[in-house]
């Protein structure tokens, strides 16, 4: 499993996650604040998003890669 993060135009930002999934798993998923489209899979990994920050908030952390 890896992870990395993810800022959407909107300001939200996420931490997403890769896992290894068979390649019939596929839904569309959006961004919780501004309804964009998000991507779903990269290659054979689904990504799952957790938001970590809302647009124009401060973090009370820092994110890394």
């Amino acid at each position: 499993m890896e992870t990395a993060v993810y800022c959407c135009p909107c300001g939200a930002q996420y931490r997403v996650v890769r896992q290894e999934a068979p390649p019939d798993q596929h839904k569309k998923i959006a961004c919780l604040s501004c309804n964009d489209s998000l991507e779903g899979r990269e290659g054979k990994f689904v990504l799952k998003y957790f938001r970590v920050k809302r647009p124009g908030e401060e973090l009370p952390f820092k994110l890394t890669h």
